[in-house]
């Protein structure tokens, strides 16, 4: 059992606040937000964390850094002294499963996309596969034991919990975790709310993937659905919508801009997507504009250029 009432004994200090006033500059800053009676969200720096607290122990999706456990253990520790029974992670990234052998040891079944488990083995060791697997591979007693294709569905502390995978958003093993009853949805890195998105071109995710998996869970969540990013604040249906529509346009430019012969340079020093640089750059932060481009560019820019050449051919937006 990890919660052991001998932590709560730590020197270590823990914040502790039921409005999240998170400061996503400090590392050593942990907060807590309900978000229900039973679900709260664990915010340290590097991600967010959702446990599901009740009779039957704990379930929490996403396992954070590793540097970090202890700190979101103490204020797990605050919330019950029940066990750790499982742990979703949402994807292979270590700021949301470099923890996961310290929760293991504890006594957690870890759950996964069978994807996501494979990037957790390791790769060859060569610098080329370093960003696309676990380096170093991932403690054994941190590895996923239960693995999913498609979806997978659990009933815990007597609700339902669905996990559904959605191909190539953010990674190649992305998980979607859906509390019914509490009306909560946590999206992992398909949906960041403090940033342009990342989408791994090299393990397959593809702008024209995330898209459809943030489609299908707006489709499915109602209005007044809470929704959890994988960074940021927790937000709303309609934040989750902005996003969307933001990323929809932005793959509209980019695919016109590079259809024009437009290189990547061009598309930074134009500005091309200056309308929405305050929103999703922390106020126009250049730095997250460039790799966001960057990786938008790399997609369409013809095989010629050393890029992808996916298809340009424009789109009609859905409606929903």
């Amino acid at each position: 059992m990890i919660l052991a009432p001998l932590l709560l004994a730590a020197t270590v200090s823990v914040g502790h606040s039921e409005g999240c006033a998170q400061d996503p500059t400090s590392r050593h800053v942990t907060t807590v937000q309900r978000l229900s009676e039973s679900l709260h969200l664990i915010h340290r720096y590097g991600g967010n964390q959702v446990v599901f607290t009740g009779k039957e122990g704990v379930l929490m999706v996403g396992a954070g850094f590793l540097d970090g456990a202890h700190e979101v253990e103490l204020s797990l520790a605050k919330l019950t002294s029940a066990p750790l029974r499982y742990l979703i992670n949402t994807h292979w990234h270590k700021d949301h499963s470099g923890a996961n052998a310290y929760w293991g040891l504890a006594g957690a079944t870890v759950i996964a996309h069978e994807n996501a488990r494979l990037r957790m083995l390791g790769g060859d060791g060569s610098e080329g596969t370093k960003k696309l697997f676990h380096d170093p591979p991932m403690d054994p007693e941190g590895l996923p034991t239960v693995t999913f294709r498609e979806r997978l569905e659990l009933t815990f502390n007597g609700e339902p919990v669905l996990i559904e995978h959605h191909p190539l958003g953010h990674t190649d093993g992305d998980a979607v975790v859906y509390f019914p009853e509490q009306n909560v949805v946590v999206m992992g890195d398909l949906y960041r709310q403090d940033n342009f998105p990342y989408i791994e071109l090299r393990s397959g995710a593809r702008p024209a993937g995330m898209l459809r998996a943030v489609e299908a869970v707006l489709r499915r969540v109602p209005a007044d659905v809470t929704v959890v990013p994988g960074h940021g604040k927790v937000g709303t249906r309609a934040d989750l919508r902005e996003f969307y529509d933001m990323l929809w346009d932005a793959n509209e430019q980019v695919k016109r801009a590079v259809a024009r012969g437009q290189d990547l340079i061009a598309l930074y020093n134009n500005k091309l997507l200056g309308e929405y640089e305050d929103r999703w750059a922390g106020g126009g932060q250049r730095n997250r504009v460039r790799g966001f481009l960057q990786i938008m560019w790399y997609c369409y820019a013809p095989k010629s250029a050393r890029g992808l050449g996916e298809k340009r051919d424009p789109a009609t937006k859905p409606q929903f």
